[in-house]
């Protein structure tokens, strides 16, 4: 659907956990860009 998320997302950041703050701060940047 819509959400534009990958599907190993939602499961705690796949093979790079500590990277996954990063990972969400630019999904929400990107999102945001294509939004406005």
């Amino acid at each position: 659907g819509k959400g534009g998320g990958r599907p190993n997302f939602a499961q705690g950041g796949g093979p790079h956990p500590e990277k996954l703050p990063d990972a969400i701060s630019r999904a929400l940047a990107h999102a945001r860009k294509s939004l406005s």
